[in-house]
């Protein structure tokens, strides 16, 4: 167990008791300043905990100083036991992952401390006292950067508008296009309108650095064969309600694909072709990168931590919608579901919302916009799973069965209901309490 408090302006950590010695550690002392923020994990006890250096390791029991990927951590847990993780910066450890009393007031408490930099919550960290309001959104800001990507979709698809809309030849070209947009509008708002402009642009993006390293890359693993198995579900759940009828053994609708673009015989068995369509999904992943990055970078990178003054849920649903609406260019044009009308616009908007809220929690899990941006192109890849197993002359009501359709709605649901209800929205984005003061340094 642990006592931590806040005084003149610096966060203490003392290991209670017996602790002391198995921690080898009697206080830690770190300024406000270098504070990131806290959180409330409940896997934290569950995490790989390094090389001791040195430390205690016992079943249920972990104290002392473990490093892992070259960083250090200090460790005072007990399971069972409520564990908080406060990350640092500029200091000997990268963590101190702690079990505490009240973790919930503790963890709000320390981010509105080091949101302050200790100027208005000087006192004992586990006071009501220690609460306090964030600074607000940036809406100069946030409306400059939707004003010039939505204008900028709306310039870059213009020239579908006045010529045969999607099957217009350009349209392979200016929809690859078009998902820079936010790109753009995100240099341009940070560079030009976001006052005072983050200390580190890179972090405040979720570009650099990756820490901890092996959470975000197992989070992006994860992020792209979490978004193909999503498709996938949503497809199978269609084909139980009876909306589609799939073909797992012939694929005769690959097939009958196949012969309206000439192939009468395919050079090899259908079903390799298959199976080499499935191999190449999560290779497709990396390779839609490159156009996701062009998107992540402005909706996750950006925007998410942006309104996260309005809390975690209000900032992935705001920015989900935007998200959404911003598709608006290519969505009345039938894009994704064939409808021209603000219903097509409605499905996009639920689709991208809950999507994103997927993709936004990587971002608050690991700080990192990587896994948003792979877990992105992984879902781009996928989308075509269907046109593989469907059945010929199977119908396919797209504003059901495509990726973002109503039925994989339920699938993108249920699992964030799971999240939630493991805690997992409570962290913070970019693993910075202060990350709402971009200026903080």
């Amino acid at each position: 167990m642990n006592i931590v408090t806040i005084q003149n302006g610096s966060l203490f950590v003392e290991p209670k008791g017996i602790d002391k010695v198995w921690s080898l550690t009697r206080r830690i002392e770190v300024p406000l300043a270098h504070v990131r923020g806290a959180t409330f994990d409940l896997g934290a006890n569950h995490e790989p905990k390094g090389v001791r250096a040195p430390a205690l390791s016992a079943p249920g029991k972990w104290s002392g100083t473990f490093v892992r990927d070259g960083e250090k951590t200090f460790w005072n847990v007990s399971t069972p036991g409520a564990t908080i993780v406060i990350e640092l910066a500029d200091e000997r450890f990268e963590r101190l992952v702690l079990t505490v009393n009240e973790p919930r007031r503790l963890v709000d408490a320390i981010n509105a401390a080091a949101a302050n930099d200790g100027r208005e919550t000087a006192g004992d960290a586990g006071g009501p006292a220690m609460r306090a309001t964030p600074e607000g959104v940036q809406w100069a800001a946030v409306i400059t950067y939707v004003a010039i990507s939505f204008g900028l979709a709306w310039a870059i698809a213009f020239p579908l508008w006045i010529d045969g809309g999607l099957a217009n030849p350009i349209a392979g070209v200016l929809l690859p296009v078009m998902m820079f947009a936010p790109l753009v509008a995100t240099v341009a708002t940070v560079f030009l309108v976001q006052a005072p402009r983050p200390a580190s642009i890179p972090e405040y993006l979720g570009l650099w650095p990756l820490r901890p390293l092996a959470r975000t890359i197992w989070m992006t693993v994860g992020a792209i064969f979490g978004s193909i198995l999503v498709v996938v579900l949503g497809a199978l759940l269609a084909a139980a309600l009876g909306l589609v009828t799939l073909d797992l053994v012939e694929f005769s609708g690959f097939a009958q694909q196949l012969t309206t673009l000439g192939v009468e015989t395919p050079p090899v068995p259908i079903q390799l072709l298959v199976a080499l369509q499935l191999i190449a999904i999560p290779i497709g992943a990396l390779a839609n990168g490159v156009a996701a990055f062009g998107e992540e970078i402005g909706w996750r990178g950006w925007l998410l931590p942006s309104l996260q003054p309005l809390g975690n849920w209000s900032a992935l649903i705001v920015s989900g919608v935007i998200w959404g609406l911003w598709h608006s260019p290519i969505i009345l044009l039938g894009y994704n579901f064939g409808l021209t009308d603000a219903s097509g616009l409605a499905l996009m908007v639920g689709g991208c919302t809950l999507f994103g809220i997927l993709l936004g929690w990587t971002r608050l899990r690991t700080g990192s916009v990587w896994p948003a941006v792979f877990g992105h192109g992984a879902f781009n890849a996928a989308a075509g799973f269907l046109s593989l197993v469907i059945a010929a002359g199977s119908p396919a009501p797209l504003p059901l069965v495509s990726p973002l359709g109503a039925v994989t709605w339920i699938v993108m649901a249920l699992v964030i209901v799971a999240l939630a209800a493991t805690g997992q929205f409570r962290r913070l984005p970019c693993r910075d309490g202060r990350v709402l003061r971009p200026g903080a340094s």
